[in-house]
C-alpha cells in the first residue's frame, strides 16, 4: 500500500533581488518607526546618518550638476511677506525640483516617509518641499 502525501503549497521562490528589496523596505520601515516615535515622544527627533545611502548617493550625484551660481540668497517669509534677513539666515538655497531626474530617489523616500507619518501619528501633511542649502561659513 502506498501512503498519499498531502499536496504541499508551493512557497514563492525569492531571487537575491526580492530578498535585498524585502530587506530594504524592512529597514525603510525601522527607519520610519524611529522617526514617528521621536516625533511622538519630544516633537522632534535626530537620528545622525539616518539616511539610506541610495537617497544620499542620488543627492550627491544631483547636487555635483548645480552649478554654484543657481544658488540664491535664501529668505524668510511667504509671497509679499518673504524678506531677506542676513541675521536669520546667511545660507544660499536651490529648490529641489521634481522634474530633475536627480530628485526622484529623495523625493519619492520622503514621500513613503509623509504617508508613514499620516498614518501613524494621525497628521495632515499634504506637500513637501526641500532644497539644497549652502553655508560660505561667513
Amino acid at each position: 500500500m502506498t501512503a498519499i502525501s498531502p499536496p504541499v503549497e508551493a512557497s514563492p521562490v525569492l531571487n537575491a533581488g526580492d530578498a535585498q528589496e524585502t530587506s530594504n523596505q524592512a529597514l525603510e520601515q525601522a527607519l520610519f518607526e524611529r522617526i514617528s516615535e521621536g516625533i511622538e515622544r519630544q516633537g522632534y527627533v535626530v537620528l545622525p546618518s539616518a539616511l539610506p545611502e541610495t537617497v544620499t548617493d542620488s543627492l550627491l550625484e544631483y547636487l555635483a550638476v548645480i552649478e554654484e551660481q543657481r544658488f540664491h540668497a535664501a529668505a524668510i517669509g511667504r509671497g509679499q511677506d518673504q524678506v531677506r534677513n542676513q541675521f536669520v539666515r546667511r545660507d544660499r538655497i536651490f529648490w529641489i525640483d521634481e522634474r530633475h531626474e536627480g530628485s526622484t530617489v529623495w523625493l519619492g523616500w520622503s514621500a513613503r516617509l509623509k504617508r508613514y507619518l499620516n498614518r501613524h501619528l494621525f497628521l495632515g501633511l499634504f506637500s513637501f518641499e526641500s532644497h539644497f542649502s549652502y553655508y560660505s561659513g561667513e
